[in-house]
C-alpha cells in the first residue's frame, strides 16, 4: 500500500472511531469547598461522593465490609444500628448518591453547577417532630413495586399522596441485609409524594403470637426499622397485622404504642391497617382494640372491602355503600373519624355457579370494560349499594357480580367527608383503570351528600341485629 492510501486509511479509521469531549466526561470531578480528603463526581446526571463524606454531618459513622456500604447510627429506640446503603463503584471506587443521602447524615449543601463546585457544611435542622400536615391523606397500596408517577397526572392540590410498597413480613426487615430499592424510592420523593412501607405479619396466627410475647423481638424490630426510616428519609410504616389471637390483641397494642413512641421521636408517621368490626371474627376483627390502637398511631387505615370474601358460598358486594356507611358509625363508637383513613378496593368478584355452588374470581378495575364488553352485559345501577351490578346465564350457567368504577367509589370516598374521616387508601396500584386516579383524587371529599349522621343516637346492637337479618336472606335466595 503506498503511502497516500495509508494516509487515507488512517484518516477514515479516525473518522469511524466515536468523538470525546472532556466536557462529555460521565465522571467529572466537582470542586468540594468545606471538607478535605472527600471526593464528588458528577456522573451521568447524578452526584456521588465517597462515602467518608456522609460523616461530616456528625451523625453517621460509615464503613465498607465486602464492598458493602454501611451506615452506623444510633436509632430512636436508643439501639446503635447498622444500615446498609447502595453504592456505584466509579473508577474502580464505591460511590454513594450524594444528593439522596445527604441531608439524613446532618449535611447540607450548595451546588454551582455552571462552576462544577459544591459547597458541604452542617446541616441545620430542629430536631423532633415534623410539622404535621392538614392535607388529605391517600395511600396507595403497590405491593409489587411498580408505581409510576406517570398515572397520577392531578393529584388535586388537597391531596398528601402516600405510596405504600410492601417490604414483607417483620421477620424479613429485622435481617442485617435488607437494603431497599433506592431507584424506586427516588422516583417517588422526586415527584413529592411520600414513602410508607407496608410491613405484614404473613397473617400466621402461632408465628405472630410468639413475637408478641417476645419483647426483644419487638425492640430489636422498631430499632432496625426506625434506623431505615432516617437512613431512606421514609416517612414511616404502614403496620398490616391480620389474623392474630384474640387474646394477644393489648400485646399488639403495646407493640404498636412502643413503635409510634420511637417513630414520632424521628418525625415519622405510623398508620395501622385494621378490619371493619365483625361480632363473629376472633382472629380477623376482635383482634383489635381499636379505641386505644387509634390513640398510639396517627390513623387508622380501615380495609373497607371483602364484605362478601372470595371462599363465600353466598355471591354478593366486594364493598357496597350501605355496608361501608353502617361500618364506619360502629367505628366511629370508639375511633375519632379523623383518625380513620378509609380503604378502598380497585377490584370486585364475578361469583360463577358451578355445580351448584357459588365460586369467585376477581376483577380488577384495569379489565372492567373490557369484561362487559366481551360478555355484552348490560348493568343496573343499584342506587342503595352505589353500584352497577350484572347477572346472567352463559351456556346454563349462572353469574353475578357487583362492579366496581369510577362512580362507585367516588359515592364511597363522599364518606369521608360526611364522617370527617382522614383520607382515603386504594388497594391496589395496578388495579386501577387508566384514568381512576385522576378521577378519583380530585372528587371533593368534603362534600357531605347525605347531611351530618347523629351518631350517638346509633345503635350497635340494631345494627349487628338488621346485618344478621340480611345475611339469612341472601341464605335462603
Amino acid at each position: 500500500m503506498n503511502l497516500s492510501l495509508k494516509v487515507l486509511a488512517a484518516g477514515m479509521l479516525l473518522l469511524m472511531l466515536p468523538v470525546h469531549s472532556w466536557a462529555d466526561d460521565p465522571n467529572t470531578k466537582i470542586k468540594v469547598s468545606g471538607a478535605k480528603n472527600v471526593t464528588v463526581l458528577l456522573n451521568e446526571g447524578v452526584l456521588y461522593a465517597s462515602p467518608n463524606t456522609f460523616e461530616l454531618g456528625k451523625k453517621w459513622d460509615v464503613s465498607e465490609e465486602k464492598n458493602k456500604i454501611y451506615v452506623k447510627l444510633k436509632s430512636g429506640a436508643g439501639r446503635q444500628e447498622s444500615v446498609q446503603i447502595p453504592s456505584k463503584i466509579i473508577s474502580g471506587k464505591p460511590y454513594v448518591d450524594f444528593g439522596y443521602f445527604a441531608g439524613q447524615s446532618g449535611i447540607t449543601y450548595k451546588y454551582d453547577e455552571k462552576h462544577k463546585k459544591i459547597t458541604l457544611k452542617k446541616e441545620s435542622r430542629d430536631s423532633g417532630k415534623k410539622e404535621e400536615k392538614k392535607s388529605r391523606q391517600v395511600i396507595i397500596w403497590d405491593p409489587e413495586h411498580e408505581f409510576s408517577t406517570s398515572s397520577i397526572k392531578d393529584v388535586g392540590k388537597d391531596n398528601a399522596i402516600i405510596i405504600s410498597p410492601t417490604w414483607g413480613s417483620y421477620k424479613d426487615v429485622s435481617q442485617n441485609d435488607f437494603v431497599p430499592d433506592l431507584v424506586y424510592l427516588k422516583g417517588i420523593k422526586d415527584n413529592g409524594f411520600n414513602v410508607l412501607p407496608l410491613i405484614h405479619n404473613d397473617f400466621d396466627i402461632p408465628g405472630t403470637s410468639a413475637f408478641m410475647h417476645d419483647s426483644k423481638m419487638q425492640e430489636k424490630l422498631i430499632s432496625r426499622i426506625d434506623a431505615i426510616s432516617e437512613v431512606y428519609d421514609l416517612g414511616g410504616y404502614n403496620i398490616d397485622f391480620e389474623n392474630m389471637k384474640q387474646e394477644d390483641k393489648n400485646l399488639y397494642t403495646d407493640f404498636i404504642k412502643k413503635l409510634s413512641g420511637a417513630m414520632h421521636e424521628q418525625g415519622k408517621m405510623v398508620t395501622v391497617d385494621v378490619t371493619v368490626y365483625n361480632e363473629w371474627s376472633p382472629t380477623w376483627s376482635l383482634c383489635y382494640d381499636r379505641e386505644n390502637l387509634a390513640k398510639a398511631a396517627d390513623y387508622l387505615v380501615v380495609m373497607g372491602y371483602d364484605e362478601t370474601p372470595g371462599n363465600s358460598t353466598v355471591p354478593g358486594s366486594v364493598a357496597s355503600y350501605s355496608w361501608l356507611d353502617d361500618s364506619i358509625k360502629v367505628l366511629k363508637k370508639s375511633v375519632p373519624g379523623e383518625k380513620m383513613i378509609l380503604g378502598l378496593p380497585l377490584y370486585t368478584r364475578v361469583w360463577v355457579n358451578e355445580s351448584g355452588r357459588w365460586k369467585s374470581r376477581v376483577l380488577t378495575l384495569k379489565y372492567t370494560d373490557q369484561f362487559i364488553s366481551r360478555h355484552k352485559l348490560r348493568p343496573v345501577w343499584n342506587d342503595e349499594e352505589k353500584q352497577y351490578t350484572s347477572s346472567w346465564k352463559e351456556k346454563g350457567t349462572a353469574y353475578k357480580t357487583w362492579l366496581e368504577d369510577a362512580k362507585s367509589l367516588e359515592d364511597k370516598m363522599s364518606l369521608v367527608g360526611k364522617y370527617g374521616l382522614g383520607g382515603t387508601a386504594f388497594w391496589r396500584y395496578g388495579f386501577e383503570a387508566e384514568n381512576t386516579f385522576s378521577e378519583l383524587l380530585n372528587v371533593k371529599e368534603n362534600q357531605e351528600k347525605n347531611g351530618k349522621i347523629d351518631i350517638d343516637n346509633f345503635s350497635l346492637h340494631d345494627y349487628l341485629a338488621e346485618k344478621k337479618q340480611k345475611l339469612q336472606k341472601m341464605q335462603e335466595q
